[in-house]
């Protein structure tokens, strides 16, 4: 009885002691797998927005006799939306052209290619505009997110660029397999080896941890800050938020910046607001 009441005991204190960690990453998170086993699958919805700079209003002005024959409701054109896009992200395998052509020198099952499985369509505000105005026909675009290979490592996922830009982009992690508040590592990094010597890098930090409603469902995730850096000239720049979800991966994406375009054709620069909103729609997920 005496040896029952010690094991209850330590039973509690050991109950305790992990409900009182402190550490931001719950404990049964353990080593988060984000990227997903051979045949995961996540359908995202990506939706663009261009707004006037500084503003929230519309940079595409739409006549009121072409509003009826959108594919986008008054609503959405209000909102300053251009452009909608739906993909289906799939973990495929490494093929051999891959593992040759890329020079992979580790055994390949711990690489893992990201690619759209039969890609998607996409909505563009203008070219329907373009279509209506000149009396053609418009109809969905395709949209695929092309081919990126990670390479699966003790702590990380790291992205591997093409073998001829290794020395001047070199491998950086993608997403840290175990995530904390407060942590930092740089996401992409490019050394230009020309006279200006100029560095680009983008850093990722763990800033919270939050709860999203999202059309996936409610997820606690942790949420990304990426901030892009220009070294000589010294200036940096917010690139947006992700939030990831450990055994589940990017949940959503959002940015909102100022952009500046050359227009070839008029010879002038266009500025205009960018807000970008990625969200996980559906998800299967595989170890």
């Amino acid at each position: 009885m005496k040896l029952f009441k010690i094991g209850i005991i330590l039973l509690c204190l050991l109950s305790f002691s992990c409900s009182k960690n402190d550490n931001p990453v719950a404990s049964q998170d353990g080593f988060a797998d984000y990227i997903g086993g051979i045949g995961t699958q996540r359908v995202y919805r990506t939706t663009e927005r261009w707004l006037q700079p500084g503003t929230n209003i519309p940079y595409y002005s739409v006549p009121d006799s072409l509003r009826h024959r959108l594919s986008i409701d008054s609503a959405q054109i209000a909102e300053g939306i251009c452009s909608i896009a739906n993909y289906t992200e799939n973990v495929n395998e490494i093929g051999d052209d891959f593992y040759t052509s890329w020079k992979l020198n580790s055994p390949r099952n711990s690489y893992r290619r990201l690619a759209s499985l039969s890609g998607g369509t996409i909505y563009n505000l203008a070219y329907e505009l373009d279509a209506l105005i000149n009396g053609t026909v418009y109809s969905l675009g395709g949209y695929g997110i092309g081919d990126n290979i990670y390479h699966d490592s003790i702590d990380a996922y790291y992205s591997v660029p093409m073998p001829e830009n290794i020395k001047i982009a070199p491998i950086v992690p993608y997403i840290k397999k175990v995530l904390m508040v407060g942590n930092s590592w740089s996401r992409y990094k490019f050394v230009d080896t020309s006279k200006s010597k100029t560095t680009i890098e983008d850093i990722a930090q763990v800033v919270d941890k939050v709860h999203l409603t999202l059309s996936c469902g409610t997820v606690d995730a942790y949420k990304i800050k990426i901030t892009g850096y220009h070294y000589d000239p010294d200036y940096n720049f917010d690139m947006g938020y992700e939030y990831f979800v450990p055994n589940v991966g990017l949940v959503l994406k959002e940015s909102d910046m100022e952009l500046y375009q050359w227009n070839s054709s008029t010879g002038t620069t266009v500025a205009f607001r960018q807000i970008i909103r990625q969200e996980l729609i559906s998800y299967n997920f595989i170890k």
